[in-house]
């Protein structure tokens, strides 16, 4: 707000900021995160926020087919239970959804699975990936059960027949 910087590991030293300085900043935002909110404070020092969503279910196949090489029916499958846990997430029925990140993993470990069938092998690598976060723990740490079944109905209902 100065237009300076204080190191106070140099013994509170102030340094100015030149005029083509700028702060960019990037958060996750929400209880996931241990985050609740920004001081109103804070972000009415910056004179642009951009808040990012996730990109549309085409686009978010597209980007998943390239990372990992998988097909279009396995990245469609993906993506839609995808956006179905962001779904049950934001209605409070599961404890975390599936990000782009746990996507990129499940597809991964997907191709590495032999099982036969695709249901098979959808539903064995969500186990080893993304069960955890996206469903949450019971008191003792293991994965709510009842939880993993509602995510492992949605694959299989998402999954051609």
């Amino acid at each position: 707000s100065r237009r300076a910087v204080v190191l106070t590991e140099h013994g509170s030293e102030e340094v100015p900021a030149s005029d083509d300085f700028s702060v960019v900043m990037a958060s996750n935002l929400g209880k996931g995160y241990h985050v609740e909110t920004y001081d109103a404070a804070l972000i009415s020092r910056f004179p642009v926020v951009l808040e990012f969503n996730y990109l549309p279910a085409r686009d978010e196949e597209q980007l998943l087919r390239e990372r990992t090489g998988i097909g279009k029916d396995e990245a469609h499958v993906m993506v839609k239970v995808a956006n179905e846990t962001r779904r049950l997430r934001r209605s409070h029925e599961l404890s975390g959804c599936l990000d782009p990140r746990g996507l990129t993993a499940w597809a991964s470990k997907f191709k590495m699975r032999k099982e036969e069938g695709l249901l098979e092998r959808l539903k064995a690598s969500a186990r080893i990936t993304f069960m955890y976060s996206v469903c949450g723990t019971e008191s003792d740490g293991f994965i709510r059960q009842d939880a993993m079944n509602i995510v492992l109905s949605l694959i299989e209902a998402h999954t051609p027949k």
